[in-house]
Order: C-alpha cells, then structure tokens, then sequence
C-alpha cells in the first residue's frame, strides 16, 4: 500500500465522498425525482380525461334526444318487429289493410321467405282496373315503405266479356325490418 502525502488523502477523500454522493443520487434520488414527475404528467393525464367524460356526460341528454328522433324516424320508415316472421306478418296485415281501404276482396295471402333483413308477402286480391290504381297509390303513400316486388294481373272472363272489370291480382312486397326491442 503506498502511502499518500496528507493533501493526497485529502483528494482522495474527497473523491471518494463525492462518489458516494453520486451513487446515493443515481440510486435513490433521481428515481425519486423521477417518480414525482412520472406522477405529474400521469395526474396531468387523468385531468385531462376527467374534463373530457364530463363533457361528454353534459352531451348525454343531447344525445338521447337525438338518439330517440331517429329511432322515432327508423321505426316510420322500416318494420320493427322481434323476427324474421312477425314481420312478414306485419307486412301481409299491411297489404290487406291497404286492400280492404280500396274496398278490394283478399282471396289468399301469405308470408314469404326473405333475405336478411327483408320481410316479404304476397296478396292475392279481386279488384278493378279503378281499385288497382288505387292500390298502388296507397301502397306508395304508406309507412314503413313497402317494395312492390311484383303485380301479376288476370282478366280470365274478359275474353267473353270486354266490360267486365275484375281482376284477379297477385301482389308481392317487401319490406327492410329491423328487431324490436
């Protein structure tokens, strides 16, 4: 070991001290430190999402409103049913309906198969030339909206007949439902 002169061990000393005093404020000081400002900008953070959540609790109303405006809108413009087959049901009471305003005769009606989505029917009714315009001009002025997918027209006893003004007419429909809750 070699001996150091008094001034030498002095520096040395305080080296020594001053290392230590680096390793306690790289060990525990800084990562204190550092926590603090972690937390800060973590609180800084949370504020922020805070102030934003309650602005968008305020807009709840706002948005309930609306939300309901365009369920009422949805519901007159598509059939809300719990399935599939209550809404072709729907849809099949709906032809009838419009049938019978016309003072038309229902002879057959029945729910169809449709795509997702769709509710289909078809009428099979006894009317004149006069009611089948008056049909289709109902069918376009009803709610929820209703595709005519197909009119099939027969006149079998105008053949012998020329002024006889019954047909047998066979409607078929759609209509985009969507579930009710």
């Amino acid at each position: 070991m070699i001996m150091l002169a008094e001034r030498g061990r002095r520096l040395a000393a305080i080296a020594i001290l001053l290392g230590l005093i680096a390793a306690i404020m790289g060990l525990f000081v800084y990562p204190l430190l550092m926590g603090f400002s972690d937390r800060a900008s973590h609180l800084s953070e949370l504020v922020a999402t805070y102030q934003s959540n309650r602005a968008r609790i305020a807009s709840l109303p706002e948005l309930s409103r609306e939300a309901e405006r365009q369920s009422k809108l949805l519901s007159s413009l598509l059939i809300a049913a719990p399935d599939q087959e209550q809404a072709g049901e729907m849809l099949r009471e709906q032809i009838e309906n419009a049938v019978e305003v016309i003072k038309g005769e229902v002879r057959a009606s029945e729910v169809l198969a449709g795509e997702s989505g769709w509710a289909r029917a078809t009428v099979a009714c006894r009317i004149s030339h006069s009611q089948l315009a008056a049909l289709l001009t109902e069918l376009q002025r009803q709610r929820p909206f209703i595709v005519v997918e197909a009119v099939s027209v027969t006149a079998e006893g105008a053949l012998n007949n020329y002024q006889l003004d019954e047909l047998d007419v066979r409607i078929e429909t759609s209509a985009p439902f969507i579930l009710a809750q």
